[in-house]
């Protein structure tokens, strides 16, 4: 990520930032804080020797010293990315003064008790292999996020990733503060057992097979929603299900609060014995070996109905027959509710499933 200032005098933009800093942080900045590295395919190799605040360009922490007194980070915002190139691990107590990045955090194998000050990143953090125990002040990530494999204990203050939420084989077991994932959520061989404040899900959310016994306050799950898991029991406060739902073999034995499914819901081989409040069904609904009796609130299901032979004698009356396919009586009265901000925008690129 580069920094643009070929026609304007490095010099004089240093002059004007640091008032500028002054001006509206109220604390003294020098044109010395200020450092501009524009070279756009490679980022500038900061070393203990340098004593920037402001950065308008990409850093390279590989060049910095194992154990070395992480104090010397004087870095407190970076209008660019921060990567470690290097493969070889890096030892770090924390990212020191860091406290914004504007473009991406590419930092795997970072051995780092915590991420410092670090507050905001404006656009992916990879953290893949890191032994990081704490993200400290972080609070947004708004783009993807890749906490493949890592070692966090705790994700204390971060409520917002705006891109994909990537936990295969996250070693926390709770998501913490987190509020609002904008893409997908994958939860594959992790240690999770609670996913504290989540309740947005813009795209998939992936829970098959994974230690979650509820989904607790989660209400909205853009896209699929993949839960067939022997150890998930409920749907905690799920409302919302924008493409397929999928329970099969799982221990779920009630669809609880869950209004709308806009795709299939499979049900095949469930414990599921009520449906809640599932009103509207978008696509084909299978509850073939379970031990449902009843469609309790059901309002619309817009393919097929998938069933076993003694409950088409049971639903008789809210079922028909054509061509060998059973369907269900839709409601002709029924108005599809609005939910408006959970509807997802369609995206190519941002799915799983």
């Amino acid at each position: 990520m580069g920094f643009n200032i070929d026609e304007v005098d490095v010099d004089a933009f240093k002059n004007y930032i640091s008032k500028k800093l002054t001006d509206e942080t109220g604390e003294y900045y020098k044109p010395e804080d200020i450092f501009v590295w524009n070279d756009k395919e490679k980022a500038y190799y900061i070393t203990e020797k340098d004593k920037f605040k402001y950065i308008f360009g990409s850093i390279d922490l590989s060049s910095l010293k194992n154990n070395f007194d992480d104090k010397l980070i004087s870095v407190e915002f970076v209008y660019g990315d921060v990567v470690k190139n290097s493969n070889s691990p890096l030892y770090l107590n924390n990212l020191g003064s860091i406290r914004h990045v504007q473009g991406n955090v590419s930092l795997p194998v970072l051995l780092t008790r915590n991420l410092g000050k670090l507050e905001t990143i404006g656009g992916n953090a990879d953290f893949r292999f890191s032994e990081i125990k704490d993200f400290g002040a972080l609070k947004s990530i708004e783009g993807d996020a890749i906490f493949f494999n890592t070692y966090v204990e705790r994700i204390a203050d971060l409520k917002k990733i705006g891109g994909n939420g990537d936990f295969l084989c996250f070693k926390c077991s709770s998501l913490g503060s987190l509020e609002k994932v904008g893409g997908y959520v994958n939860l594959l061989n992790s240690l999770v057992e609670n996913l504290g404040e989540l309740q947005f899900v813009g795209a998939d959310f992936i829970g098959c097979d994974t230690l979650l016994k509820s989904l607790n306050k989660l209400k909205v799950i853009g896209r699929n929603a993949r839960l067939e898991s022997r150890n998930l029991l409920n749907l905690g406060d799920l409302e919302y299900v924008g493409r397929d739902l999928f329970l099969d073999g799982s221990n779920v034995k009630s669809l609880d609060k869950l209004e709308h499914v806009g795709g299939d819901v499979h049900l095949f081989n469930s414990k599921v014995k009520s449906l809640g409040k599932l009103e509207f069904v978008g696509g084909n609904l299978d509850i073939r070996d379970t031990k449902l009796r009843n469609l309790g609130n059901l309002k619309f299901v817009g393919g097929e109905i998938l069933m076993s032979t003694w409950q088409k004698i049971l639903f008789a009356k809210q079922i028909e027959v054509k061509d060998g396919k059973v369907y269900f009586k839709n409601d002709p009265n029924y108005h599809q509710k609005k939910f408006g901000d959970y509807i997802y925008e369609e995206e190519e690129d941002d799915y799983l499933f």
